[in-house]
């Protein structure tokens, strides 16, 4: 640069310009000492190639990047450090950077370290090849290596951990449509519960024997109508209330209750016992009671008392009896009923031999004959007891037998022609 400057230095007029040209030759010197102080010590690289990519000079801090003296690279071509996977992205873009002028170009390479590992640089280059000072493309980078693979890490811990929360969230939302699906269950179970639990209340509430249940100190919880209708008391009158108390039981009747339920039991087997009460109204009436064992937690906490009024029992029995009595009636007369069917069958055939023979007889009789009349009243007769045969049909359920006078030339007649 300074040869530059004295050679158009010679061109000026000599004189007075003389101190003026020597003051001008030191400070380029001195500006040229300035920046070449600041590249040599600068922590990045600045290296200069010219078109055909070979090193026309490099600063001293490759040395500690890429482990090569600035003497080991100059005359080489800056290609052979660029590492394989990178080289034709390299010349394309050293070839787009040769048709520019002016112009800041990014760029990032990995480079072959003098110990064989793999530097990344990155930095900006600029066209500098039309300066007749520089005459090259420089480039100043700087070492990112670490820098990358602190990227990298931190993209793959990124990866990995949107790949942790893509899971977790996968799980939590099969968790959560599992936990809907099972909540959707609940309430279809608790609903199915109550609506079991209303249908059995309502047949406990609507059961034509009398249901209570009582805690182990004797304290009715529960009764349904029944009670209430056999007993006369409403629920608000027994509910609540001390069962040994209530007027229903006189103290004997009170004292076997009392007695009964608080005897322990195998098996948890109901109590069966016969006991007297006596209605609001003052009837007394003897009731069957059967006395079942209730547990809460395997644990004794109550009992359910069924009543059974002995009178919806005699009732039945009277009932069954007559039943009984009217089918053995029944199947006895429809034994009388096969008697008379049988004899009827029989007795017909005799008549229809009698019958016909004597109407054969009356017909080989001349009118005048005094025994015809004899005859037709033989036939009378035997007409008669024809009814009577047809009643006792009627009897054995057999229906009745319809006679009637058939004109067999009209029946020929209609066999012939068809």
């Amino acid at each position: 640069a300074v040869k530059e400057f004295l050679l158009s230095a010679n061109t000026s007029p000599p004189g007075d310009h003389l101190q003026t040209v020597k003051q001008q030759v030191q400070d380029l010197q001195k500006s040229e000492a300035f920046f070449r102080a600041i590249t040599q010590n600068s922590s990045d690289i600045t290296i200069v190639v010219n078109t055909k990519g070979i090193v026309t000079y490099v600063n001293p801090s490759v040395e500690k990047v890429m482990g090569y003296k600035p003497e080991e690279l100059l005359g080489k071509s800056g290609f052979d450090f660029i590492v394989p996977a990178d080289m034709p992205r390299a010349f394309l873009d050293f070839g787009k950077s040769m048709l520019t002028r002016d112009v800041r170009i990014p760029n990032t390479f990995s480079l072959k370290h003098k110990n064989g590992s793999v530097r990344v640089l990155e930095g900006i280059g600029i066209n500098l090849l039309y300066d007749p000072v520089v005459q090259g493309f420089v480039m100043n980078v700087r070492d990112v290596t670490d820098r990358r693979r602190m990227e990298q890490e931190l993209a793959a811990s990124r990866r990995k951990l949107e790949e942790t929360v893509e899971k977790r969230t996968a799980a939590l939302s099969l968790a959560n449509t599992r936990l809907s699906a099972e909540l959707a269950e609940r309430k279809k179970a608790e609903a199915a519960l109550a609506e079991s639990e209303e249908r059995y209340r309502d047949f406990l509430d609507n059961a034509p024997i009398g249901v209570a249940i009582v805690d182990l100190k004797g304290q009715v919880q529960y009764i349904n109508k029944r009670i209430e209708h056999l007993m006369g008391w409403s629920h608000d009158e027994i509910v609540g209330k001390s069962g040994f108390s209530l007027d229903a039981f006189d103290e004997r009747t009170r004292s076997l209750f009392a007695q009964r339920l608080k005897t322990p039991v195998k098996d948890d087997t109901p109590q069966i016992f016969e006991i007297p009460v006596q209605s609001k109204s003052g009837n007394r009436l003897w009731v069957e009671v059967i006395a079942t064992p209730l547990k809460k937690d395997g644990i004794p906490a109550g009992a359910r008392i069924i009543f059974v009024n002995l009178e919806e029992r005699k009732r039945a029995e009277e009932e069954r009896r007559e039943l009984t009595e009217r089918l053995h009636r029944a199947e006895k007369m429809e034994s009388l009923g096969i008697l008379a069917g049988g004899i009827a069958h029989e007795l017909n055939n005799i008549l229809g031999i009698l019958v016909g023979y004597a109407e054969m007889v009356m017909m080989k009789m001349p009118d005048e004959e005094p025994l015809k009349k004899h005859m037709h009243n033989i036939i009378k007769s035997s007409e008669r007891a024809t009814s009577i045969i047809q009643d006792m049909q009627i009897l054995a359920g057999r229906g009745v037998r319809v006679s009637k006078v058939i004109d067999l030339n009209h029946l020929l007649d209609n066999v012939f022609r068809t």
